[in-house]
């Protein structure tokens, strides 16, 4: 994998519910960046390890395995279906699925990572569509090591991820020229933090296109898994504490 580190700002995705953008708003000089980034993608795939993605970093994505990097390895936390559909301007849907968000305990760091995916993908019949990218907002301040997975559900990965800038709070998959077409769907993604736990204050926004060079459409899922420092307290946890205050009230 390679880390570009950014020169200048890149013209990444905006966080409107319905993107009206074409290719020609990145740049040359943003397209020769990473597009020198995809070249090298098969030299580092022969290091198939998680790579360390730091504010401002572009990353090439070749996909790892838990044999490759073990510290991948361990139990699932959460994993959570969230269906979504992304319309048109004319708010037709386009494209639809569900976004898998999972998290798993590290076995040998014991942080969590954080392992989304898109699944079950399907366009209105007589109609294309394909997955261009895929932002994760929600990182800011914690170490990320990220790539995809070739060890587990799914047929595409993404050619490469961007970090913003300053803390480095969202996370962007560019799936560049490795879109998804339905019935494709998208492998686990890869996201190693140093977390101790993780809450659901997480948002990820889904960018898709049904004409090459035309419009880019995107929806926006709130409420999905990213790091935290303090665990979520569980039902049990709750009900104890709710059965707690009750004996105080009739001790009074």
């Amino acid at each position: 994998m390679m880390v570009v580190r950014k020169l200048a700002h890149v013209g990444t995705l905006s966080h409107t519910s319905t993107l009206i953008r074409t290719w020609r708003d990145f740049g040359l000089q943003s397209i020769v960046r990473v597009g020198a980034a995809l070249a090298t993608a098969a030299y580092f795939a022969a290091h198939a390890n998680a790579a360390p993605v730091a504010p401002g970093d572009i990353v090439a994505l070749s996909g790892t395995t838990s044999a490759a990097a073990p510290d991948l390895a361990g139990v699932v936390q959460a994993d959570t279906t969230r269906p979504f559909e992304i319309r048109n301007n004319l708010n037709q849907v386009i494209l639809s699925g569900v976004v898998q968000d999972r998290v798993t305990k590290s076995d040998n760091l014991s942080t969590m990572i954080f392992a989304p995916r898109l699944r079950d993908l399907t366009t209105p019949a007589g109609t294309e569509a394909w997955i261009t990218g895929i932002r994760i907002e929600g990182f800011g301040g914690w170490s990320t090591d990220i790539d995809f997975r070739t060890d587990g559900l799914g047929d595409v990965g993404p050619n490469s991820v961007e970090r913003s800038s300053g803390g480095g709070e969202s996370l962007f998959f560019s799936h560049g020229t490795n879109i998804i077409v339905p019935p494709q769907e998208q492998r686990f993604l890869s996201t190693l933090t140093d977390a101790p736990s993780y809450t659901n204050t997480g948002r990820i926004t889904i960018f898709a296109q049904n004409d090459f060079g035309a419009d880019v459409f995107s929806t926006t899922i709130a409420g999905t898994y990213v790091p935290a420092t303090v665990p979520e307290p569980t039902a049990s946890w709750l009900g104890g504490l709710a059965a707690l205050s009750l004996m105080r009230l009739r001790r009074r």
